[in-house]
């Protein structure tokens, strides 16, 4: 049996992984901190033969690449006192997160447990292709071998949390699954037509203040792409800004709900909350643009 050389603990945003390096050269994730790093529960009965369970979802299944099929059998291991141990191909995460990723492009992913994975794993895939650039160039200049044994931990640990906070967002997934239907189109967490932006201005900022729409591109300018550097809503104060686009958009969602196409929907928000209001007090005191010159 295959015999654990090295042996230590990776963090992946709060899930402390133990990884070993075998006698044979292979990384190893334990069998069971492979559910951890996606955020799922353990469940050891696959409904597939020789398919571990955080695949084995039908839905999944024309997605699996055979890179993955290769390395999805568990493998046992030893360690240093003999006590046995099970585990996974440490490259079955990236390849796991590419599966998840590619069924939800595809419109193939539509429980919630699934979606939660989904988003972890894109937190994941792009932390480690950060990680992984600092290493090769850690590597073509031979600072890998002064540089401290935690140190791409550490880097990791930053990207995750970052992409972490990226994810917690103010808009709820709701609003755009709410788009999409009402528009009857066919829903993806990542790929958005650039027209949902302009409905967004719509329905969202000119309903909160008149005005509101150009002194957020004013702050917040395009480049030449049409692409912002930072999310409108990040130039609105806390107290007061933030909180009326959470309450407006709450109740918006709510007349989405209610509505069974978009025409319905543009009626009813039409009627609701017309485009009036001052903008005076949704942003920071700095911002205000009472105070601008």
């Amino acid at each position: 049996m295959l015999v654990s050389e090295y042996t230590g603990t990776m963090k992946i945003a709060d899930a402390e992984l133990e990884c070993a390096v075998l006698s044979d050269g292979r990384r190893i994730i334990k069998h069971s901190d492979v559910f951890k790093a996606l955020g799922r529960e353990v469940r050891g009965n696959a409904r597939l033969p020789d398919t571990p369970s955080f695949m084995d979802a039908k839905n999944l299944q024309p997605f699996i690449s055979d890179e993955l099929n290769e390395v999805k059998e568990k493998i046992l291991y030893q360690d240093e006192n003999g006590k046995s141990f099970q585990g996974f191909d440490a490259i079955i995460i990236p390849l796991v997160c590419e599966l998840y990723i590619l069924a939800d492009e595809a419109g193939a992913v539509t429980y919630k447990n699934q979606k939660d994975t989904v988003m972890q794993a894109s937190i994941i895939i792009r932390s480690l292709a950060k990680v992984g650039i600092v290493a090769l160039v850690d590597e073509a200049t031979g600072y890998q071998n002064i540089r401290k044994a935690e140190a791409l931990q550490e880097i990791l640990n930053f990207y995750i949390t970052k992409d972490l906070l990226a994810w917690t967002k103010t808009f709820p997934d709701e609003f755009y699954e709410q788009i999409f239907r009402l528009k009857d189109w066919k829903w993806s967490t990542f790929n958005r037509p650039g027209v949902v932006g302009t409905y967004t201005n719509d329905i969202v900022y000119d309903r909160m203040a008149v005005g509101l729409v150009n002194e957020l591109k004013a702050l917040n300018p395009r480049d030449e792409k049409g692409l912002a550097k930072h999310r409108d809503h990040q130039h609105l104060s806390e107290n007061q800004g933030r909180k009326a686009l959470e309450m407006h958009l709450h109740a918006v969602i709510g007349l989405m709900r209610a509505s069974d196409n978009w025409e319905e929907f543009m009626y009813s928000v039409n009627k609701a909350y017309p485009k009036k209001g001052s903008i005076g007090d949704l942003f920071p005191e700095t911002l205000n643009p009472k105070n601008r010159g």
